[in-house]
């Protein structure tokens, strides 16, 4: 059973969090997770503070036993400390318009 550490968005519209749960990559998101490892609070509080609630051993059991991670919970993780920030490869395209932008035109104007 492949394990994956994902978010699961709980909680009304406008004041919505998430639990970080392990759970099989090829279920659905709300099917029942193996376990519920913390909560992520996307909402800035009156501090302007962003919370994150997190069990850091049963987090690094999961990890050791081989399950991969989202993306977005790859950062949340390297933001506190659990793993290494992840490797971010720009697309080649955007960067071939990108510099394409930046360099102005290679034309030679004749002046007699």
């Amino acid at each position: 059973m492949p394990l994956m550490i994902r978010l699961v968005r709980q909680g009304p519209k406008n004041n919505y969090f998430y639990n970080i749960v392990v759970g099989n990559s090829r279920r659905r998101l709300r099917a029942m997770p193996v376990e519920k490892l913390g909560e992520f609070y996307p909402h800035p509080d009156a501090q302007r503070e962003k919370f994150t609630k997190l069990d850091f051993s049963r987090t690094k059991y999961w990890l050791g036993v081989g399950a991969q991670m989202s993306e977005t919970v790859q950062k949340l993780f390297a933001k506190a400390g659990i793993v290494p920030a992840m490797e971010i490869y720009p697309d080649v395209k955007r960067t071939l318009t990108m510099e394409q932008s930046t360099n102005p035109s290679k034309t030679s104007t004749v002046s007699e």
